[in-house]
């Protein structure tokens, strides 16, 4: 009888054991992808760190890197340096300092042969960036064409004279 208590209590302990190591290992993996994620859209898109999905990005490295201080150090200054009015802080310094930032994240998930000399260099053909300045211009077009609707007809309105043309 005490050996069948003996094996019922094992089989018991173990299962518990191999679950909460199951959940721990599924959490630790869900965290690392997470932080993988980041750095996969934070480098794609290094070239242009104002995009929204960079934006995105950003603004969850104090969630998912909660656990590293350099990261986070890295990101307050990154942060600190973008939004402080400081007429001294030069379009370089931010770019730096956004760099640092890469070249931490890097490091905390384990990719240590990814230095700054490697994050700094990124592909970006002019036929890009003609085009995100094209689309940009038009969006501009778009939206005095809009403006310049709207204030007609509220002059339209207001003028009872020009009710009738």
């Amino acid at each position: 009888m005490n050996d069948i208590i003996t094996i019922l209590v094992s089989a018991i302990l173990s299962g518990i054991f191999a679950t909460i190591i199951t959940l721990l290992w599924q959490s630790k993996s869900q965290t690392k992808q997470k932080k993988i994620n980041i750095f996969t859209i934070l480098m794609s898109k290094r070239y242009d760190i104002s995009s929204e999905e960079c934006v995105n990005a950003l603004n969850m490295i104090d969630i998912v890197f909660y656990d590293s201080a350099k990261v986070r150090t890295a990101w307050k200054n990154f942060n600190d340096a973008t939004t402080l009015q400081n007429p001294n802080i030069r379009p370089q310094e931010i770019r730096d300092k956004h760099l640092k930032l890469l070249e931490m994240i890097a490091d905390d998930i384990g990719y240590k042969n990814i230095k700054w000399e490697d994050i700094k260099q990124y592909y970006y053909p002019k036929s890009l960036s003609d085009k995100m300045k094209d689309e940009e211009t038009l969006r501009r077009v778009q939206i005095g064409i809009g403006i310049a609707q709207i204030q007609k007809e509220d002059k339209n309105e207001k003028d009872p004279i020009n009710i009738y043309k």
